[in-house]
C-alpha cells in the first residue's frame, strides 16, 4: 500500500455487490465489514459452502433483510515489508 497511516479515510472503503436478478432485502449495509467476510459472503450467494477454515462473516444474511452482526470488530494492520507499507484490513 501507498498509505502510512490507517486513518478512517484509508481504511473506510465502500464494498459494493451487485448479484444479477437478486434484489437486497437491505440495499446499504451500515456495519464495519473486511474482507476476510468476501469468501463466505460470496460462496453463500452462489449456493456453495464457504472451504474449511475460511474466517469471516457471511453478509449475505442482508439480501434476506437480517443484520449480519452489526457489532463485530474489524480489525486493521499497518507494518513494514523492506521500503513498502503493507495494509491489512
Amino acid at each position: 500500500g501507498h498509505h502510512r497511516t490507517l486513518h478512517q479515510e484509508v481504511i473506510g472503503v465502500p464494498c459494493m455487490v451487485h448479484v444479477p436478478g437478486v434484489k437486497p432485502a437491505t440495499p446499504v449495509l451500515r456495519s464495519e465489514t473486511s474482507v476476510i467476510d468476501m469468501a463466505p459472503t460470496l460462496t453463500s450467494l452462489v449456493g456453495i459452502p464457504a472451504p474449511g477454515g475460511v474466517e469471516g462473516r457471511d453478509l449475505s444474511v442482508a439480501f434476506r433483510g437480517e443484520d449480519p452482526q452489526p457489532d463485530a470488530a474489524v480489525r486493521a494492520e499497518l507494518y513494514r515489508v523492506g521500503t513498502r507499507n503493507v495494509q491489512v484490513a
